[in-house]
């Protein structure tokens, strides 16, 4: 059971305010959506690999090898198949739930919005169905905005509600619950990167607003030109003459030549002059740094060649997608101790 400061922590604390807007932001930025994308693509065509042992068929004693760094655990298994000690399972009903996790999702579709969950909110919950909880047959994603209150000691059950308002309180053993701790907030709620860069992606959509807006007529002219005392037949005579000679695409930039005094000042700001694309570019190049994924991963090739290119996929898979496997693997392979105790005991994810 939980004890220490778990026992009095506040875990049935509410989502986090901005956990419902932080998905609805990748839908605004294209570099984060591209970004997040890529992450979970990469994530999600990882396929996992269950070994047993092949005398007892039972979990090995030697829990501290499996599950140290990659490069121990990969030499210890290849020492036990060379010693026939270790066999793999190619068929197994673990392997069917991460294959298939639920009648309306693929394999691959469950884990790409499994990693895009953890990366925006740093947490997803997983409900199990089946005939025993020990044993389920589906899993079905719930994001992180969803869920109401977390199981706590005093009231084990997770409450979650749906857009349409229906309220759902499932026991605790029928979720799964991954996160990235908060370390100001460890027994609580996952924290995600998007939230570190919250204000950017903010800054990022008011640019984007900013340049939208701009390319719409507002009721701000771009000048105001001032012909003096003149009545309203020569000023709309005026204007007809400059909208006939500069209102097109062809006499863009022409000057013109009067011989009466007419003031022009300028209102409207280009682009550049408001420097909403150098923000938005700014944000671009700091959202891919954040996220750890190349810039040749996500079209942008100014910079870069083909030596680039290849090593964008090997910098990825050490920065992005070799972590987050470790994490997922860690994970499950706690979970299956805890809530998927199936028959064969086969347990090692490497």
């Amino acid at each position: 059971g939980q004890g220490g400061i778990a026992a009095v922590h506040h875990q049935g604390a509410p989502p986090r305010r901005t956990s419902r807007a932080l998905l609805q932001v990748v839908s605004h930025n294209p570099t984060l959506q591209m970004a997040i994308r890529v992450r979970a693509e990469a994530l999600a065509s990882v396929q996992p690999v269950l070994y047993r042992s092949k005398r007892t068929r039972q979990p090995f004693s030697r829990w501290g090898e499996l599950n140290a760094d990659r490069q121990t655990r990969q030499d210890t298994i290849r020492q036990l198949v060379a010693f026939d000690d270790l066999e793999r399972v190619e068929s197994h009903p673990f392997l069917d739930l991460h294959a298939k996790p639920n009648p309306q999702m693929s394999g691959r579709a469950f884990w790409i919005l499994w990693s895009k969950y953890m990366d925006l909110n740093g947490e997803c919950f997983s409900v199990k169905e089946g005939p025993v909880a020990e044993r389920p047959d589906s899993l079905w994603l719930y994001p992180s905005h969803w869920c109401r209150s977390v199981s706590t000691i005093n009231h084990p059950v997770f409450d979650f509600s749906y857009g349409s308002g229906a309220l759902q309180a499932v026991p605790e053993d029928l979720v799964w619950w991954p996160r990235m701790h908060d370390p100001l907030d460890p027994m609580g709620r996952g924290v995600g990167m998007a939230e570190a860069i919250a204000d950017e992606l903010e800054t990022a959509e008011y640019a984007a607003m900013a340049v939208k807006a701009g390319m719409f007529n507002r009721g701000v002219p771009d000048f105001v030109i001032n012909v003096g005392d003149v009545t309203d037949d020569q000023r709309e005579l005026v204007e007809d003459k400059l909208r006939s000679k500069f209102m097109s695409p062809d006499t863009r930039g022409r000057h013109i030549v009067v011989n009466s005094a007419i003031e022009i000042e300028k209102i409207a700001h280009s682009m550049v002059e408001t420097g909403a694309i150098e923000i938005r570019e700014q944000v671009r190049d700091f959202i891919l740094s954040h996220t750890g994924v190349p810039r040749e991963l996500v079209a942008l090739t100014a910079d870069g060649n083909r030596a680039t290119a290849e090593s964008a996929i090997d910098r990825l898979h050490i920065s992005c997608t070799l972590p987050m496997c470790e994490f997922r693997r860690t994970e499950l392979q706690a979970v299956s101790y805890t809530h998927l105790t199936l028959p064969t005991k086969c347990r090692k994810w490497c």
